[in-house]
């Protein structure tokens, strides 16, 4: 026999929590009110466990994700009911995600409601991800809304994608720069540089700022790059920590070129979840508050906190959003225009499709820039080792012809 944990209130509207033993939840219902306490909330309980759904812990790659929404959504528009349609799509999936896909479909064989038996596979399934399904469970439409959410999941994946490769290329190219310079500096140099010790005149200027920088790295280069071991772990330890890292990211989209690189990623993910949601059927507010699940820049997901308050107070989502300063000026005058015009989701849609195409845009141009940039760099730092090194030998032969 399943269990089930509840929340009820008794006929003095005093509230009472607890779990029992019942066969399904329509059960556990009937019990309460035998016991004249109204049931507000009743949902499974994993057999010994500690009152709460069991909630899995393993993670997926987005393709995962996509690809099981996708099956789900084929089998539910066949019309076949929510629980089969999870046993089929796990009889076709990896160990992993069968696994977890079976713990939802006996949560739901057990009385829990969709989205309270996607809670058990957050993985699969995260909160911007269940509200999504809940909007379309809610209107009968959830097939359709599965269809429509795996389109933006995989336009999303795509999309971070993108953002690793922009941010990932330029960081590779600049860390193995800097060691082939360090290499230079520390082993290529000091061999060329033996050969001036028996010189009795001074050395150029040049030449002793080299040495003293190759020497600089070979007797302090353990100390320095401790101190910036340390330092990244201090950053680290400070991107870990809300307020900081609302700072931080506040910064960053500040930053020439590549605020707008991630405001434009940023604002395109928050749009195509924004505009799935209200076209699904869900409240301006649900919406709103699962497509920031989407935001990973911590100072947009603070602003769009504030405008989930006041849109919660009555405000107007244009006008609260009008205020906004760390969302695309693009993205805020689309949803400004459709919430005058009552067609939003049209508008979030545009909104999105130009953000990316931006995104595109401005990524290939900094991928096309970074390169020689830091060949030019990296030319630089060879041509003044180089002329270092050939100074003395010219003045040398300039002694000599003298």
């Amino acid at each position: 026999m399943a269990a089930f944990e509840f929340v009820a209130v008794d006929l003095e509207g005093r509230q009472s929590r607890g779990h029992m033993p019942a066969e399904t939840a329509e059960q556990a219902r009937r019990e309460l009110r035998l016991r004249q306490l109204i049931p507000i909330e009743v949902r499974p309980v994993a057999p010994g466990g500690d009152g709460k759904l069991r909630v899995g812990r393993e993670t997926f790659a987005a393709r995962t994700r996509v690809q099981i929404i996708r099956q789900l959504a084929a089998v539910i528009s066949a019309g076949l009911p929510v629980e089969q349609a999870f046993s089929i799509v796990a009889s076709q999936s990896s160990l992993k995600a069968s696994k977890s896909l079976h713990q939802v479909r006996k949560a739901i064989s057990e009385g829990a409601r969709l989205p309270e038996a996607l809670r058990v596979a957050p993985g699969l399934f995260p909160p911007a991800v269940r509200s999504a399904i809940a909007a379309g469970d809610s209107i009968g439409q959830l097939g359709l809304v599965l269809d429509r959410l795996s389109l933006q999941l995989e336009r999303s994946d795509a999309l971070t994608q993108k953002m690793r490769a922009a941010a990932i290329y330029p960081i590779l190219v600049a860390v193995f720069s800097s060691l082939l310079i360090a290499a230079l500096m520390i082993v290529i140099v000091p061999k060329l540089v033996t050969q001036f010790d028996t010189l009795d005149t001074d050395l150029p200027i040049l030449t002793q700022a080299v040495i003293a920088v190759s020497d600089g790295l070979r007797t302090h280069g353990a100390v320095l790059l401790g101190l910036s071991a340390l330092a990244f772990w201090l950053l680290y330890g400070l991107m870990k920590r809300p307020t900081s890292r609302a700072v931080i990211d506040g910064v960053v989209l500040r930053i020439p070129f590549a605020g707008g690189m991630i405001k434009a990623a940023e604002g395109s993910r928050f749009a195509r979840l924004f505009s799935v949601l209200l076209s699904s059927g869900a409240t301006l507010l649900d919406a709103l508050g699962s497509a920031k699940a989407t935001l990973s820049n911590r100072a947009m997901r603070v602003e769009a906190e504030q405008i989930i308050d006041e849109a919660t107070e009555g405000a107007p989502v244009g006008q609260v959003f009008n205020k906004a300063r760390s969302f695309p000026p693009l993205l805020v005058q689309m949803i400004v225009t459709g919430d005058a015009g009552r067609n939003l989701p049209l508008m979030l849609d545009r909104a999105a499709d130009y953000l990316e195409r931006d995104f595109e845009t401005r990524s290939s141009t900094l991928i096309a820039l970074i390169e020689p940039a830091i060949i030019l760099v990296l030319g630089a730092v060879i041509s003044v080792v180089v002329l270092a090194i050939m100074l003395p030998l010219i003045q040398l032969n300039t002694y000599a012809i003298n």
